[in-house]
């Protein structure tokens, strides 16, 4: 997976917000590669048949 200094530099960004630390671009990447993994491994639309057989009325 790619992504760009801008991307990465984001990354970098949010991290420091959410956890007060710094970390490097490589460090970075890594994170942001691990969670764009982790949400392509878990998410997974439901379809019109489950959403109706799990819809609460």
């Amino acid at each position: 997976m790619v992504l760009s200094g801008k991307q990465i530099s984001t990354f970098q960004n949010l991290y420091k917000e959410e956890f007060g630390e710094e970390i490097s671009e490589e460090e970075a990447y890594i994170q942001a590669v691990k969670l764009i993994e982790l949400v392509r491994i878990t998410y997974q639309p439901i379809t019109k048949e489950d959403y109706k057989k799990y819809k609460l009325d």
